[in-house]
């Protein structure tokens, strides 16, 4: 388990370098939340489509797809593909005493954390603001 460590602070200080990639990378999957917000906005404002939802329910379910997304969507298939497989990195991989799925795990598991932290941001700015205590 120690090894696992180690390759997650490893890649944990590689994605602390590279907070404005991790930053566009929530940038591109906020702006599809908010664009489908904007369609759920006119068409729920229709008073033929009352019953579906209401544009509160919407955002909610649109800003926990932010979340999840944030928290599940992975980009490391140019580097498996072109990385891994084209310039014959895997090898090495495979040559080492541990998993190559457990060690990419590891591996981009500081990204997600990074990422869903921007998405726990984005929610906690936008509805901590409209609860009542």
């Amino acid at each position: 388990m120690r090894r696992y460590l180690t390759v997650f602070l490893l890649y944990a200080q590689h994605a602390l370098e590279y907070k404005a990639r991790s930053f566009v990378w929530f940038f591109v999957i906020f702006m599809d939340a908010m664009i489908y917000l904007l369609f759920w906005r006119g068409a729920l404002s229709n008073p033929s489509t009352t019953g579906v939802w209401t544009f509160s329910e919407a955002v909610s379910y649109y800003l926990l797809l932010l979340i999840a997304g944030s928290f599940l969507q992975v980009h490391i298939e140019e580097e498996v593909a072109f990385e891994d497989i084209q310039y014959g990195r895997l090898s090495q991989y495979l040559l080492r005493p541990f998993s190559y799925y457990k060690f990419k795990f590891f591996q981009e598991l500081p990204w997600r954390i990074i990422q869903g932290g921007f998405g726990l941001l984005s929610l906690s700015t936008t509805w901590l603001p409209s609860l009542s205590f």
